[in-house]
């Protein structure tokens, strides 16, 4: 650490690319984190990214962090997916000590790119962190912080490579300290990119935005997620379609089950030829890039949220929030740690989940005020979810563990 500034190598087992050209959740954190340092500028960030050629050059932009990228080898994959030698030591190497021996070699690729370089913390964001073993060893454990943005299982093997974890909600934080010993766990909710998301769109545009999906003068209910049964599309769906006024609304379902890195999965296409057999007032959209949500959230009325697992908690609480979106969610994990009566309607999964989404979406329909004066608060309460925010206070954890570290 020097001038006040950490030096941060912000890490993955390089499962995407930033920036973001390609969706994700954790991709898109990251590039929020370099977008706020250009302007306030606490960190030295070196960021590890697989290799795209637009995010490349749309890095390019960006002075004050530098990226390293690994281009990775889906035949050398392949190969040491299939290797039973590989498979049989990383076996034992994970039963003795947690961590895997020989990891795969986008791993290996991605170590040796920064492996001469020194940084105050490595900044684990995604993957498994069985994978980091050979980052652990040689920058040491205390430096080591992993962003958790789901149900870390292993608490053995994440604990022998990490001493520090930042939770996206106290619902995963608790989850964690039941199978953890001897690290230092904290929660940091997540934050977005506010203004991206208040951006208003001209009378024309919303009109022809809400005209190109039949919308006219029906009401849009707008789903964003992955394409994949625990986020409830499903559920959803079937509730849609026992509405009383579902002839009065259109439901848009914005995601894709692989963001965008294209190909359909088995459910998806079931989803897609229920739709068709339907033949109702539901729009199939695919992935939609993350610069483009807000004009989907700006043409609709209300958003669904529907998740069938417990969500550790999602961006896009947050961010339909700053749309001015009143939300319907489900009491999944941590998603509920970020709304209020008054921003959200939170219906039960476990029972009855369907019936619950019907009544939840008929009650705003007919309630236009309530559903209005949901939106405006939402807007209010978003402001505590500013990615700055974010930036700040996992600038002050980390200044504080780099303390605890000199000591």
């Amino acid at each position: 650490m020097s001038n006040g500034k950490i030096k941060l190598l912000i890490a993955s087992t390089i499962d995407y690319c930033v920036p973001d050209v390609k969706g994700g959740a954790f991709a898109t954190h990251v590039y929020n984190l370099v977008k706020c340092n250009e302007l306030k500028d606490k960190f030295d960030i070196t960021v590890l990214s697989m290799f795209d050629e637009k995010a490349e050059e749309e890095s390019r932009q960006y002075s004050r962090s530098k990226f390293v990228y690994v281009k990775v080898d889906g035949v050398k994959e392949q190969r040491y997916k299939s290797c039973k030698l590989i498979g049989l030591l990383n076996r034992i190497s994970f039963k003795i000590s947690g961590v895997i021996f020989i990891p795969a070699p986008r791993v290996r690729a991605a170590y040796q790119k920064v492996k001469a370089g020194k940084f105050d913390f490595i900044f684990g964001a995604g993957g498994d962190p069985s994978e980091y073993g050979w980052f652990t060893r040689k920058f040491g454990r205390d430096k080591m912080v992993f962003n958790v943005g789901g149900h870390l299982e292993g608490g053995r093997v994440a604990a022998a490579t990490f001493g520090n974890f930042i939770c996206c909600s106290d619902f995963i934080k608790n989850y964690m300290c039941k199978n953890m010993e001897n690290c230092n766990i904290m929660t940091i909710l997540n934050r977005v990119n506010i203004e991206k998301f208040k951006q208003e769109l001209s009378l024309d545009e919303k009109l022809q935005g809400r005209k190109q999906f039949g919308l006219s003068d029906k009401k849009a209910i707008l789903f964003m997620g992955r394409i994949v049964p625990e986020k409830g599309v499903g559920q959803l769906i079937d509730a849609f379609t026992q509405m009383k006024y579902k002839k009065e609304c259109v439901l848009l379902i914005a995601g894709a089950a692989n963001f965008g890195n294209g190909g359909r999965t088995k459910f998806e296409e079931r989803v897609q030829k229920k739709v068709e057999l339907l033949n109702g007032n539901i729009k199939l959209l695919g992935f939609v890039h993350h610069n483009e949500l807000w004009k989907f959230m700006r043409i609709s009325d209300l958003a669904v949220l529907p998740s069938m697992w417990e969500e550790p908690a999602g961006n896009v609480v947050p961010e339909c929030m700053a749309a001015g979106l009143p939300l319907i969610i489900t009491d999944s994990g941590g998603m509920v740690e970020y709304v209020d009566k008054e921003t959200a309607i939170v219906v039960e999964k476990e029972h009855n989940a369907v019936k619950n989404l019907q009544d939840a979406m008929e009650y705003l329909y007919e309630n236009p005020g309530i559903r209005n004066g949901m939106g405006e608060a939402a807007r209010e309460k978003a402001k505590d979810y500013d990615v700055m925010i974010y930036y700040d206070l996992l600038y002050e954890e980390l200044c504080r563990l780099h303390k605890e570290i000199k000591r």
